[in-house]
Order: structure tokens, then sequence, then C-alpha cells
């Protein structure tokens, strides 16, 4: 796990600094195109800067610090939002490729960008630290924390199979078949265009850009997440909520 400590400290100065660059691109083009990306790289900076120490100090001395059920509690919380979040908002972003390459006119009033954009950007967040306040926080289940497991063991919903999967189905395994889905779709509808598009060297430039961002970026979260997906699913079927630790440890 020490690989990981200088990756992680390059990877503070070089977010910031690409979250600097793309909120100070010209206003209207961000907002339609990078707006997300700010999000995305905004949260992969705070769960590098939090979560991921918390994982740094486990794997360094094979016991959580602080040793607090609070601090599991919330560790918990935020793994679980950080998880969601890139996922739906990487599936939202596949979405909205679609709508920019080839329906652009959706975004042409003020009323329509909003509606289109942030609004919601909102409603994904906010459903988010909603769900997971309803599932960790305020669960009546009693957790039993472990303290020489990384993120304490397992919080206690996880034990409630119709919870469990709920937050599996609707809020892993949809928005990675989205992810999936939309951009096949993506690349099939940009491939069957090209021609059309090709007259217009200016928006073709644009669509090919992108698309091969949207693709990369939806690439590289498939990737991350599949082992996770794998040994959830393997989870499921052994009735085992802690399958898988031992490979972590």
């Amino acid at each position: 796990m020490l690989i990981f400590v200088p990756i992680d400290v390059i990877s503070i100065p070089l977010s910031i600094l690409i979250i600097h660059y793309l909120y100070r691109k010209n206003y209207e083009h961000r907002i339609l195109s990078d707006d997300i990306l700010i999000v995305l790289i905004s949260i992969s900076l705070i769960d590098i800067i939090f979560q991921q120490l918390g994982v740094l100090i486990y794997f360094k001395s094979s016991y959580v610090w602080p040793s607090s059920s609070i601090y599991c509690l919330i560790w918990n919380y935020f793994s679980y939002l950080d998880y969601y979040l890139n996922l739906y908002l990487t599936a939202w972003a596949s979405i909205q490729r679609h709508i920019m390459i080839f329906y652009y006119n959706l975004f042409n009033t003020a009323v329509r960008r909003f509606f289109f954009h942030k609004f919601s950007l909102i409603l994904i967040i906010l459903y988010g630290i909603v769900v997971y306040i309803c599932l960790i926080i305020l669960n009546s289940c009693e957790n039993s924390f472990i303290l020489s497991k990384p993120w304490c063991g397992r919080v206690c919903f996880i034990f409630n199979r119709i919870e469990y999967l709920y937050d599996w189905l609707i809020n892993c395994v949809l928005p990675i078949c989205l992810i999936i889905v939309l951009n096949i779709i993506l690349l099939i509808r940009v491939i069957r265009q090209k021609n059309r598009i090709k007259q217009n060297r200016f928006i073709w430039r644009k669509c090919r850009k992108l698309t091969i961002q949207m693709i990369s970026i939806s690439s590289i979260y498939i990737i991350c997440f599949l082992l996770s997906g794998i040994i959830t699913i393997l989870r499921i079927l052994l009735s085992d909520p802690y399958f898988g630790f031992n490979v972590i440890q």
C-alpha cells in the first residue's frame, strides 16, 4: 500500500490545477461540457484527502484510527456516497453527451440549461446524500464495528437483504449498465453519422472530442469498479457480507 502514498500526494495538486483550469475557461463553454468533470475531480480530491487517508493509516497499522464508532460511521458514509456519486455522475455525463452532440437545442434557453444541467446535478447529489443518511446514519439497525478491519468492518444495513439489494441494484448496477449501454450507443451513432457531421469541421472536432473524452472517462470507471462489482455479486450469492475482506487485508 505504500506505493499509493506518493501517487495520492501527487494527485492532490494535479487535481487542484485541473479544477482551476476547467473553472477558468469561458463560462458558456464550461457550463455545458466541464461542470460534471469539475464535480467528479472535486469528489475524487475529497476522497483522497479524507477517505484514502484512513485507508493508508489502516494498512500501515492494521488498525482503524481514530478508534471511534462516530468515525467509523462517517468513514463508511462517505465511502458509499463517493462510490455512488462517481457512478451516477458518470452515467449522467454519458446521457448529457448525447444531448450535447445530437440535441443541442435543448440547451438553447436558460430554463432548459438549468433543467438539463444544474438541476440534474443537484438532484443526483441530493439523492445520494439523503439515501445514505437513511441507510447508514439513521438506520434503526445496530452497527458492530470491528476496528481491526478496513472501514471498521461493515455497516449494519448490508445484513438487511432488501436494503442491500436496493443499494446494489439501484445505486451500483443501474448506473454501470447505463454507462456501458449509453457509451456503446454514442459510439455507434457518431460512427453512423460521421460523414454528415464531418461536413462542418468545427462541429466534427467538438463531437469527436466529447465522444473520446466520455468513452475514456467511462472506461476508467468501469475498469475501476469492476472488481468491486464482482465481489458484491459473490457476497450476495454466498450470503457473506464480509467476503473479500481477506483479499483487501
